[in-house]
């Protein structure tokens, strides 16, 4: 997955509810964040963080935000940071989902808004790869299982985990092979199958009925993409998943 800033509102003062304050999520740690609007006047602090004294003035006149945000949670906003607060300002409190047992069975209830705000790192070389692929917009074949199937039913997987490439090899177009959502690209993705001397091959042997005979039909089956550039990736996929199961 990729480096997901994840934004939450924890808690809105009763008196003053133009002061806010949210947690900011990231794959390296949080950090917490309060803001509020004085009138005319656009506040923010940083919980924790060495600023001096009291608020900092101005959401969008302070140069250090994004990279204090990157420096502690590993994640950070692409939007400007006006643009950021503006959109988390609007944020509402929710309550976690609650499940509660009333004899045998279980109820579900969830209070205020489904959706959050989220800010992602984009992928940048992911739209060129895509188009590299199935921008012909035709049949294109699962390289796992050879099925020909319109684009949006192909995904364009990564051999080598996108998170342990490099920045060059994330550009390589042999690193990605189209692979279908019918069961190919999670068997492939979570090594339960790879790829060896160009044929489809067993990684893990402890699945359900259904992933065992899902996998006996695939095993055997020729990735002619293999013998080339590819190979590389493909050692690496399978080299990492069985160190996993060891």
């Amino acid at each position: 997955m990729e480096s997901i800033l994840d934004v939450e509102l924890v808690y809105v003062d009763v008196k003053n509810p133009a002061r806010k304050e949210y947690v900011l999520r990231g794959p390296r740690g949080e950090v917490g964040l309060r803001i509020a609007i004085e009138g005319a006047i656009r506040q923010l602090n940083m919980v924790g963080v060495n600023w001096g004294e009291g608020w900092k003035i101005t959401w969008d006149g302070n140069e250090e935000l994004k990279d204090l945000v990157l420096n502690y949670t590993g994640a950070t906003f692409n939007s400007s940071r006006i643009d950021f607060f503006r959109e988390i300002y609007q944020m509402q409190l929710i309550s976690e989902p609650k499940i509660t047992q009333q004899g045998e069975n279980e109820t579900f209830t969830f209070e205020g808004p489904t959706d959050t705000t989220v800010v992602t790192k984009r992928r940048r070389e992911q739209p060129g790869l895509r188009k590299y692929l199935l921008g012909r917009g035709e049949l294109e074949a699962c390289a796992i299982c050879g099925t020909s199937l319109p684009p949006e039913f192909l995904i364009v997987a990564h051999i080598k985990k996108r998170s342990k490439a490099s920045d060059e090899e994330r550009k390589d177009e042999n690193i990605v092979l189209p692979m279908c959502k019918f069961g190919c690209d999670a068997l492939f993705e979570h090594g339960w199958i790879g790829v060896e001397n160009g044929n489809v091959v067993p990684i893990r042997r402890d699945g359900t009925d259904w992933l065992v005979n899902k996998i006996s039909e695939l095993l055997g089956k020729r990735v002619p993409s293999w013998n080339g550039p590819a190979q590389v990736y493909f050692r690496w996929h399978a080299i990492h998943h069985r160190r996993t199961i060891d």
